[in-house]
């Protein structure tokens, strides 16, 4: 297995992981599940009308975190957009009835892979600290 196969493989078992980028100084994450392994690269697709776009354009800097089965695992580097029709009707046929909503409005996907990438895979040892409020 290769490590961008290893990275798909941890994404897939966490089914939602956060990307976490930058709107001016200030860090946003959201949870996202949309990723594509296609040709030894992983793309992720954003809505070029959505903040989450116009942050990695004007900021490429971006990492994603995700859990599973008690590991954690940060990918992060640098967003490189590439435009590729095919690539991205593969990416709105997979998303379902997302995609059929960004085809009836005309909405386009930004996709990207990360470049110049950094993985941490380690194991949740044990809890620190656990409380009521």
């Amino acid at each position: 297995m290769t490590n961008i196969e290893k990275v798909n493989d941890f994404l897939s078992q966490a089914k939602v992981f956060y990307i976490v980028t930058v709107d001016g100084n200030k860090p946003k994450a959201r949870p996202i599940s949309f990723k594509l392994l296609e040709d030894d690269k992983l793309y992720f697709g954003v809505g070029t009308f959505k903040s989450v776009y116009k942050q990695l354009t004007d900021n490429p800097n971006i990492e994603i975190v995700a859990m599973a089965n008690n590991l954690w695992m940060r990918y992060d580097g640098i967003a490189h957009f590439i435009q590729d029709d095919r690539l991205e009707n593969k990416c709105l046929d997979i998303l379902g009835n997302i995609g059929k909503m960004y085809r009836e409005n005309n909405y386009h996907m930004g996709m990207f892979y990360i470049e110049n990438a950094h993985v941490e895979i380690k194991a949740v040892i044990k809890t620190i600290e656990e409380f009521d409020l």
